[in-house]
């Protein structure tokens, strides 16, 4: 009976091997002897392997690809976790930063220049008793005007006051008896800093007199995104410690440090999308920025301040039916100064026109591809702001309920026309009850740009990724 067990166990343990039979009685060593009696003759049958067992050839790979996806696994959560404290200890240092600054008890040892280059008039400013201010030109003047007067030479340009009573709004290849006034946005700002910029801060600078001097530009978001490599290399040329920064991330800056908008509590708060509407001289821009970062942007040709200047000069030149005089530049220059003078009594005026936007504006808009398809081409200002922020929103996949605040800025939004077109846009997308728009003061609209880049925190440079970034040493 023993025997006989000892063969059924031999044969249950063989179907488990790869399905190969163990047990054949035709060959088996087991040879039976009787009906009830087996003798074993050989017992190397019960010696045999009667388990599975994979090769090495598969086990070891499997092996290889588990510790691979193992320390793939703890890598990846240990550079996340190096990225979260990286931005934490950003956050922290802003926050220390920030107060220091704001404390006139302590003196930095660095003092910001913050330059905003507009498109007729640039400003300076820097912080003094933690509170930013601009900085008055020599000649008394609280702007300098941008545009110059090309010579041979860097010392025979003519820029400032001069070149002020010798500038007009024409665009004339050839003129007669005059010499053209060339400003910043009509060349690309190709002869930006050369000729602009380095002149007017190297006058600051010998005014102020400050060790360890730090230049900060603002540009808009079109020319920033450009040029920002050219003029960067352009501006360390002159002033080795310098970095560039968009008009509406300064502008943001500005607002917070003249107690606009409140300072960002949580990384969560800094990181809240906020909308600039920046009406300036010749041209303006809305743009979302979110996390100190400009998300989207667009730019609007011809829309600006200045446009009533050049209404009323070439109303002016319709009246008179004198054709003569766009080879005057002489007359041409004292039209644009008096028509000037009468735009600054027009600012405060309720009764101004209420559309003085040529017809060729919105066209040309519409072909520079800034306003949203999902509105009917604009027939007025208002509807004209209200597509323009419509397509930033969609450009940078946001909606109106996620924006906090809507900052009105530049110089030419002092045009009642201009703050009123802003507000009842503002009011047609986000809704009349929600208070979201933020609207300066008049006089200082124009300068919280230039405030805004003076308060750049100390120890830290611009990104054009990342936003605001620490470093001992700016490169």
């Amino acid at each position: 009976m023993l025997a006989r067990q000892a063969g059924q166990n031999c044969v249950r343990k063989s179907r488990a091997f790869l399905g190969r039979p163990l047990w054949d009685s035709r060959s088996s060593p087991l040879q039976g002897k009787g009906k009830d009696t087996i003798i074993i003759d050989d017992l190397s049958c019960i010696n045999s392997r009667m388990y599975h067992a994979s090769a090495k050839r598969d086990v070891l790979p499997l092996i290889a690809a588990g510790s691979l996806l193992l320390i793939g696994r703890w890598s990846w959560k240990a550079l996340n976790r190096m990225d979260e404290e990286w931005e934490e200890y950003q956050w922290q240092l802003q926050q220390y930063e920030r107060e220091r600054m704001r404390d006139s008890s302590k003196v930095s040892d660095m003092t910001t220049l913050g330059v905003d280059p507009g498109s007729v008039y640039l400003k300076l400013s820097t912080i003094d008793g933690g509170k930013p201010e601009l900085i008055i030109t020599s000649q008394g003047d609280r702007y300098r005007f941008a545009g110059i007067i090309k010579g041979e030479q860097i010392e025979d340009c003519i820029s400032g006051a001069r070149a002020m009573e010798k500038f007009y709004f024409e665009d004339i290849e050839e003129l007669k008896g005059g010499e053209r006034v060339v400003l910043p946005i009509a060349d690309g700002f190709s002869s930006l800093v050369k000729h602009v910029v380095a002149p007017a801060v190297g006058e600051a600078m010998e005014r102020l007199v400050k060790p360890n001097m730090r230049v900060v530009l603002t540009l808009p978001p079109a020319i920033f995104n450009q040029k920002e490599d050219v003029l960067l290399q352009s501006m360390r040329e002159y002033y080795e410690r310098s970095t560039i920064v968009p008009d509406p991330v300064a502008s943001i800056w500005g607002a917070r440090i003249m107690g606009l908008l409140p300072d960002p509590a949580t990384k969560e708060e800094r990181a809240a999308p906020s909308l600039v509407v920046d009406i300036g001289g010749l041209s303006s821009s809305v743009s979302l920025v979110s996390g100190d970062v400009v998300e989207a942007s667009c730019y609007l040709k011809d829309v600006g301040g200045e446009s009533y200047v050049k209404t009323i000069v070439d109303l002016v030149k319709n009246e008179t039916g004198d054709e003569t005089l766009n080879n005057d530049a002489v007359c041409l220059a004292l039209m644009d100064s008096s028509a000037r003078s009468a735009v600054v009594e027009l600012v405060n005026k309720t009764n101004t026109v209420e559309n003085h936007l040529t017809k060729e504006t919105v066209p040309n808009l519409i072909e520079d591809g800034v306003f949203s398809t999902a509105l009917p081409s604009p027939k007025s200002a208002s509807l004209l702001f209200a597509s323009a922020i419509t397509k930033v929103l969609e450009d940078s996949e946001k909606t109106p309920s996620e924006v906090k605040h809507v900052l009105l800025v530049g110089g030419g939004s002092k045009h009642l026309f201009f703050e009123r077109s802003f507000r009842e846009g503002v009011d047609s997308i986000f809704g009349p009850g929600l208070q979201i728009s933020v609207v300066p003061e008049t006089a200082l609209r124009a300068d919280i740009t230039a405030l805004g880049a003076s308060s750049l925190l100390p120890n830290f440079y611009y990104s054009r990724e990342s936003g605001l970034e620490a470093a001992a040493k700016e490169s």
